[in-house]
Protein backbone atom coordinates (compact mmCIF):
# COMPACT_ATOMS: atom_id res chain seq x y z
CA UNK A 1 0.00 0.00 0.00
CA UNK A 2 1.24 3.84 -0.99
CA UNK A 3 0.72 6.05 2.33
CA UNK A 4 1.58 9.54 2.74
CA UNK A 5 1.46 11.40 6.20
CA UNK A 6 1.23 15.41 6.54
CA UNK A 7 2.09 16.67 10.14
CA UNK A 8 2.79 19.88 11.55
CA UNK A 9 5.75 20.86 13.87
CA UNK A 10 5.95 24.48 15.30
CA UNK A 11 9.58 24.59 15.41
CA UNK A 12 11.97 26.19 12.42
CA UNK A 13 12.85 23.42 9.92
CA UNK A 14 16.50 23.89 10.59
CA UNK A 15 16.22 22.71 14.64
CA UNK A 16 13.53 19.83 13.50
CA UNK A 17 16.11 18.50 10.75
CA UNK A 18 18.98 18.96 13.56
CA UNK A 19 16.40 17.12 16.38
CA UNK A 20 16.04 14.14 14.09
CA UNK A 21 20.02 13.55 13.65
CA UNK A 22 20.40 14.02 17.00
CA UNK A 23 21.17 10.44 18.91
CA UNK A 24 20.25 12.00 22.23
CA UNK A 25 16.71 13.01 21.22
CA UNK A 26 15.85 8.84 20.48
CA UNK A 27 15.62 8.59 24.26
CA UNK A 28 13.15 10.80 24.97
CA UNK A 29 10.35 8.47 22.39
CA UNK A 30 10.09 5.61 25.13
CA UNK A 31 7.37 7.10 26.09
CA UNK A 32 5.60 7.15 23.19
CA UNK A 33 2.51 4.79 22.64
CA UNK A 34 3.27 1.25 22.09
CA UNK A 35 7.20 1.71 21.44
CA UNK A 36 9.73 0.80 23.83
CA UNK A 37 12.39 3.23 24.45
CA UNK A 38 14.57 3.58 20.62
CA UNK A 39 18.18 2.55 20.82
CA UNK A 40 20.30 4.31 18.60
CA UNK A 41 22.93 1.51 16.62
CA UNK A 42 24.66 4.00 14.60
CA UNK A 43 25.45 7.17 13.12
CA UNK A 44 27.28 8.55 10.48
CA UNK A 45 27.58 11.20 9.47
CA UNK A 46 29.33 12.52 5.39
CA UNK A 47 29.08 15.99 3.47
CA UNK A 48 25.90 16.86 2.68
CA UNK A 49 24.43 13.62 4.50
CA UNK A 50 23.61 11.99 7.92
CA UNK A 51 22.83 8.09 8.36
CA UNK A 52 20.98 7.13 11.47
CA UNK A 53 19.94 3.58 12.49
CA UNK A 54 17.71 3.18 15.45
CA UNK A 55 15.66 0.34 16.80
CA UNK A 56 12.73 0.21 18.26
CA UNK A 57 10.58 -2.31 19.70
CA UNK A 58 6.36 -2.45 19.96
CA UNK A 59 5.12 -2.94 23.00
CA UNK A 60 1.32 -2.00 22.83
CA UNK A 61 -1.56 -4.72 22.24
CA UNK A 62 -2.01 -6.32 19.33
CA UNK A 63 -5.67 -8.02 17.50
CA UNK A 64 -6.40 -11.49 18.04
CA UNK A 65 -5.57 -11.82 14.12
CA UNK A 66 -2.68 -10.46 14.01
CA UNK A 67 -1.12 -12.80 16.83
CA UNK A 68 -2.33 -15.71 14.88
CA UNK A 69 0.54 -14.79 12.74
CA UNK A 70 3.17 -12.92 14.66
CA UNK A 71 5.14 -12.88 18.01
CA UNK A 72 4.65 -9.87 19.80
CA UNK A 73 8.01 -10.28 21.40
CA UNK A 74 9.25 -10.45 18.23
CA UNK A 75 8.24 -7.60 16.53
CA UNK A 76 12.08 -5.47 16.39
CA UNK A 77 12.55 -3.79 13.95
CA UNK A 78 15.76 -1.01 12.41
CA UNK A 79 14.62 2.55 10.61
CA UNK A 80 17.84 3.25 8.39
CA UNK A 81 17.55 7.25 7.78
CA UNK A 82 19.88 9.10 5.41
CA UNK A 83 19.47 12.83 5.82
CA UNK A 84 20.24 14.68 3.05
CA UNK A 85 21.13 18.50 4.35
CA UNK A 86 20.91 20.54 1.11
CA UNK A 87 17.65 19.25 0.11
CA UNK A 88 15.71 19.04 3.03
CA UNK A 89 14.99 14.98 2.99
CA UNK A 90 15.40 12.13 3.97
CA UNK A 91 14.96 8.06 3.04
CA UNK A 92 13.97 5.84 4.84
CA UNK A 93 13.72 1.72 5.17
CA UNK A 94 12.41 -0.40 8.10
CA UNK A 95 14.23 -3.80 8.68
CA UNK A 96 12.69 -5.99 10.68
CA UNK A 97 15.03 -8.12 12.97
CA UNK A 98 12.09 -10.80 12.56
CA UNK A 99 9.45 -11.84 9.72
CA UNK A 100 11.70 -9.82 6.86
CA UNK A 101 9.66 -11.65 4.58
CA UNK A 102 6.90 -10.74 5.24
CA UNK A 103 6.94 -6.72 5.58
CA UNK A 104 8.42 -3.87 3.54
CA UNK A 105 8.59 -0.39 4.31
CA UNK A 106 10.74 2.18 2.86
CA UNK A 107 9.70 5.91 1.50
CA UNK A 108 10.85 9.66 2.15
CA UNK A 109 10.49 12.64 4.46
CA UNK A 110 10.49 16.00 3.49
CA UNK A 111 10.92 18.93 5.56
CA UNK A 112 9.15 21.97 4.19
CA UNK A 113 9.23 25.60 5.75
CA UNK A 114 5.09 26.30 7.12
CA UNK A 115 5.35 29.75 8.28
CA UNK A 116 7.38 29.53 11.17
CA UNK A 117 7.59 26.07 11.47
CA UNK A 118 7.58 22.75 9.76
CA UNK A 119 5.63 20.61 7.93
CA UNK A 120 6.66 17.31 7.77
CA UNK A 121 5.70 15.14 4.52
CA UNK A 122 5.90 11.36 4.52
CA UNK A 123 5.92 9.40 1.57
CA UNK A 124 6.33 5.68 1.21
CA UNK A 125 5.19 1.99 0.94
CA UNK A 126 4.11 -0.63 2.89
CA UNK A 127 3.73 -4.26 2.60
CA UNK A 128 2.75 -6.79 4.48
CA UNK A 129 3.11 -10.53 2.57
CA UNK A 130 0.42 -12.40 4.68
CA UNK A 131 -2.42 -14.23 2.75
CA UNK A 132 -5.94 -13.31 4.10
CA UNK A 133 -4.95 -10.43 6.48
CA UNK A 134 -2.28 -8.86 4.81
CA UNK A 135 -4.38 -5.79 4.04
CA UNK A 136 -6.09 -5.34 7.38
CA UNK A 137 -2.31 -5.58 9.41
CA UNK A 138 -0.76 -2.73 6.37
CA UNK A 139 -4.36 -0.81 7.82
CA UNK A 140 -3.33 -1.35 11.46
CA UNK A 141 0.18 -0.60 10.80
CA UNK A 142 -0.17 2.47 8.83
CA UNK A 143 -2.46 3.72 11.58
CA UNK A 144 -0.04 3.31 14.25
CA UNK A 145 2.34 4.98 11.99
CA UNK A 146 0.47 8.21 11.49
CA UNK A 147 -0.42 8.17 15.55
CA UNK A 148 3.63 7.78 16.06
CA UNK A 149 4.35 10.95 13.64
CA UNK A 150 1.76 13.07 15.47
CA UNK A 151 3.12 12.49 18.71
CA UNK A 152 6.88 11.93 17.47
CA UNK A 153 5.89 16.06 16.46
CA UNK A 154 4.79 17.02 19.77
CA UNK A 155 8.50 15.52 20.89
CA UNK A 156 10.39 17.17 18.36
CA UNK A 157 8.59 20.68 19.63
CA UNK A 158 9.22 20.26 23.21
CA UNK A 159 12.94 18.93 22.16
CA UNK A 160 13.33 22.19 20.19
CA UNK A 161 11.89 24.20 22.94
CA UNK A 162 14.11 22.76 25.71
CA UNK A 163 17.30 23.43 23.66
CA UNK A 164 16.07 27.02 23.19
Amino acid sequence: MHFEIDQSIAAERGAVERTLRDPAYYEGLGGLPAIGTPQVLDRRESGATCAVEVRYAFVGTLSPAVRAVIDPGKLTWVIATTFRFDEHSAQFTVVPDHYGDLLACAGTSRYDVAGDGTLWHVDGTLDVKVPIVGRSVERGIFGGLESHVAAEARVVEHWVASRA
